[in-house]
């Protein structure tokens, strides 16, 4: 979570054609940066990763009024909620509008001609656009994530083997598998159900 170049992202949209890899962790890790190195009046508190974010980054400035702040605002901070770190909420609503962006009719095309040329997302992402996407997107969704997974299986099981000499796309196979697996590396990964992230065709069961 060192300090780098900050780019004022509209919609991750913008991030279809910029950058291989899963478009919405490159969106949240810019939002995450942006946030790290600017830092907030929110008085809520921080967790593990994050705070170690705001010392990482260095900026004195910045991260000592937003550590204080944590320190502050609770009397034993050993008993503090660990779900109560303001940035993890905010990258929560930059999630919630990555996604919404993506299944919007925009978004729609824009991630149809992505994921036909190769694209590909994390799991963790790619099984949330999914669940917000109608039965075409998600089934090209579904395939996209196969053939990724199938990729970095074959390239895993040849560095574990007497072929490793000639695994294909040796370098950086490990850290995609585990981008892959759970999202770029600072990215918290977010367990919840939202409106927009609940299956299509599912109803609340009746008392």
């Amino acid at each position: 979570m060192r300090k780098h170049a900050i780019t004022e992202y509209k919609s991750v949209l913008e991030l279809l054609i910029k950058q291989p890899g899963c478009p919405v962790c490159a969106f949240l890790k810019n939002e995450q940066a942006s946030l790290l190195q600017r830092g907030s009046d929110l008085s809520d508190g921080l967790c593990n990763a994050h705070a170690w974010g705001f010392a990482a980054v260095g900026d004195a400035d910045v991260a000592a009024p937003a550590l204080l702040r944590s320190l502050e605002q609770v009397d034993n901070p050993a008993k503090r909620s660990l779900e109560g770190c303001w940035l993890c909420s905010r990258l929560c609503m930059a999630e919630d509008r990555a996604v919404s962006d993506l299944s919007s009719g925009e978004g729609r095309a824009a991630l149809n001609l992505w994921l036909k040329e190769g694209g590909a997302f994390c799991a963790p992402h790619g099984a949330k656009l999914r669940t917000s996407s109608d039965p075409d997107m998600a089934s090209l969704i579904e395939r996209s994530d196969s053939r990724k997974r199938s990729e970095l299986i074959t390239t895993l099981r040849a560095l574990t083997s007497h072929e490793r000499a000639r695994a294909p796309g040796q370098a950086g196979a490990l850290g995609r598998a585990a981008e892959y697996l759970v999202s770029q590396r600072g990215i918290p990964h977010q367990n919840r159900a939202t409106p927009s992230h609940r299956p299509r065709g599912k109803q609340a069961k009746k008392p």
